[in-house]
């Protein structure tokens, strides 16, 4: 793990020990910006979101999951 992914760890700890936050959950890369631009400091994901928004029904280990959680995934 590099500096910025420990950085980034230790702001979603952080966010833990603050109480309680609301963490949405993106089910593609423009909802994933919708929900940053607009202030969420952490964002999920969600298997059903993904699996629903896409044109086949896919599972969690699927190419095209994998590919649509890597576009929302900021790196």
């Amino acid at each position: 793990m590099d500096s910025e992914q420990r950085t980034r760890a230790q702001a979603f700890v952080d966010l833990h020990r603050e109480g309680c936050f609301l963490l949405p959950n993106a089910w593609d890369a423009g909802s994933a910006r919708i929900l940053e631009s607009v202030g969420f400091p952490a964002i999920a994901t969600t298997s059903a979101g993904v699996a629903f928004s896409s044109v086949a029904p896919t599972t969690t280990s699927s190419p095209s999951t994998v590919r649509t959680v890597a576009s929302i995934v900021r790196r």
